[in-house]
């Protein structure tokens, strides 16, 4: 089906903590792993707008070939590198997975509604499209026990134009929230990401009326928020029960030591965007921790 998921983790844990806390599967379909240069795949044939671009193993970045649609009969073999790629991670050390389903991923591509134009059991009906995460969330629970596993979601995100109206996203979230429960009992956690970030990681300019709040409501499970956050909005939005906890992505990028830097409310070191998605060790090894002189 020309997907894979990096199984490479036992060239990467012995180098990490020993006790290492998570490892995030995301399907990687782009066109330099499609056999014979063919197009990548998605839920739908729909090309992503020239505002986007990827890199690759071949460098970038890249605009985005428009995918071909997956067809029904391909779809059992990717819910298995999903339940593949976490017994690859436990095995290599991982104390459990988080399946990204966030963010123009292909999860996201068969959930929202401008990328899923698909009339088969995995489009139109809004449980059709909640099908594919629900398989994919039930075979990874199944390989590795429901609380290793986490899942990431962006409903009102239009990152690589995978998008829901407000009201959409509301309604089919919430519905999510539930078959999960129903379908994953004892689901580790539900990660999701907040309305401020909408394309990726810009922000939001002005007043924003929706949160994360209806889902919330609508789940047992831990609810982790993530987008933007400073640390008085982390402790703010947890005093205020708005979710149990708060992920910070960019920040930890340019703080290693960043869980120390917030339980001493250190000042944080700004991260630099353009190293990002660069193939060196600048941008990931190069930040320094906190001197002694600093943590008092």
């Amino acid at each position: 089906n020309g997907c894979t998921q990096y199984n490479d983790f036992a060239a990467v844990s012995p180098q990490l903590a020993p006790s290492t806390p998570l490892t995030s599967i995301p399907l990687l379909c782009p066109a330099d792993y499609q056999p014979g240069g063919a197009p990548p795949v998605s839920a739908s044939a729909i090309p992503v707008s020239e505002a986007f671009e990827v890199y690759t193993p071949k460098g970038g970045p890249f605009k985005y070939p428009t995918p071909r649609a997956l067809e029904t009969s391909e779809i059992p073999a990717i819910v298995r590198l999903y339940a593949e790629a976490a017994k690859n991670a436990i095995a290599a050390g991982f104390d459990g997975i988080e399946i990204h389903g966030a963010n123009g991923y292909l999860l996201d591509q068969f959930w929202k509604d401008s990328t899923n134009k698909r009339t088969d059991k995995y489009g139109g009906s809004d449980e059709n499209k909640a099908r594919l995460i629900l398989e994919v969330a039930e075979a990874t629970a199944n390989a590795i026990d429901a609380d290793h596993v986490g899942i990431r979601l962006s409903p009102y995100n239009t990152f690589l134009d995978a998008s829901d109206t407000v009201e959409r996203a509301i309604e089919k979230n919430v519905l999510l929230m539930k078959e999960l429960d129903k379908r994953v009992p004892g689901l580790a956690y539900i990660h999701m990401v907040e309305p401020r970030l909408a394309g990726g990681n810009a922000e939001v300019q002005g007043p924003i009326d929706h949160s994360l709040d209806p889902f919330r409501k609508a789940t047992s499970r831990p609810l982790l928020a993530a987008g933007g956050f400073k640390r008085a909005q982390a402790v703010e939005a947890i005093e205020k029960g708005h979710a149990d906890a708060i992920v910070f992505g960019r920040y930890f990028i340019s703080n290693p030591d960043l869980p120390k830097r917030l339980a001493l409310d250190a000042p944080l070191t700004k991260y630099n965007r353009d190293t990002f998605y660069s193939f060196g060790t600048e941008g990931y090894i190069d930040y320094s921790f906190l001197k002694d002189n600093e943590q008092n």
